[in-house]
């Protein structure tokens, strides 16, 4: 697959399968691969979009400060640079954060939103958790890091319950880390510091699409209760929680997930074909 030159670097993509377009935002310090489980799950029916944001996998952008504003800006380049004017949007916690702000702009149609795992607003509990992941981060120790990370989004009840998942989601997060160079740990960081200052609360009455928003009963990053506030403020939103699922619900609850998700995807793909049909 090709790169998509715009804003000033090359952002790497990829497309899978046909039909209307689908737009999947990844998490903090995450890439194109972490929507691997929901890839056979869309793909058949919809021309699912992938991509490395900025500073993170093949996408490598100048160090300096960034915002999700900008996030979601890149987001929106990308479908323009694929003559994409219509899409359906998910985004996965920092991802969810730059898809309210790309769904509020309303410089792209928006056929339908899906916000998994994230907030409108740096919560202060959330700023905490950020400013030590900063500290842990300069340290440079893999395995704090990796043992950090998981420790505060998986939650009390999935790790109670599936401690030999959380220790090998321990040892994959090392590898990881032990495999990045210095740019590649500072675009974290830079998402870091973005996810601190993010603040879209005036914007959530302004979303018009069909809105999702889902959340694990054990996501202690993004909690519940942030999700419930989050669906609440955004006009006919649907909420649905995943009982005993962590931070990253799409990788350790893929099979409800995929199932949900789908569901409501198939649900609104009504009006993007629609539109094609009247583009042709």
């Amino acid at each position: 697959m090709p790169f998509a030159t715009f804003n000033g670097f090359d952002t790497w993509y990829e497309i899978h399968g046909d039909g209307p377009a689908l737009l999947l935002i990844p998490g903090r310090g995450l890439d194109r691969t972490s929507w691997q489980p929901q890839l056979g799950c869309y793909s058949p029916h919809f021309r699912t979009i992938v991509y490395d944001p900025r500073g993170v996998g093949k996408t490598r952008a100048e160090s300096g400060a960034f915002g999700v504003q900008d996030m979601a800006a890149d987001a929106e380049a990308l479908l323009h640079s694929l003559d994409i004017e219509q899409a359906h949007i998910a985004g996965f916690s920092l991802g969810g954060m730059a898809a309210i702000h790309l769904a509020a702009r309303k410089r792209v149609q928006v056929t339908s939103l899906s916000l998994h795992s994230t907030v409108h607003r740096a919560y202060p509990h959330l700023r905490w958790r950020q400013r030590l992941s900063l500290h842990i981060l300069k340290l440079d120790d893999a395995e704090l890091w990796a043992q950090f990370s998981a420790y505060t989004a998986f939650g009390a009840e999935f790790i109670n319950a599936n401690e030999a998942v959380a220790n090998a989601e321990v040892e994959r997060r090392i590898k990881r880390w032990q495999g990045m160079d210095a740019e590649a740990k500072e675009g974290v960081a830079s998402q870091i510091r973005a996810a601190m200052t993010h603040d879209a609360d005036d914007l959530l009455p302004l979303i018009g699409a069909p809105t999702l928003v889902t959340v694990g009963s054990s996501d202690e990053a993004t909690r519940p209760e942030y999700a419930n506030d989050l669906a609440s403020r955004i006009p006919g939103a649907r909420l649905v929680t995943f009982p005993g699922a962590p931070h990253r619900v799409s990788t350790f609850a893929a099979d409800e997930f995929n199932r949900v998700t789908l569901d409501f995807l198939l649900e609104h793909r009504q009006g993007s074909d629609r539109e094609r049909s009247n583009l042709q």
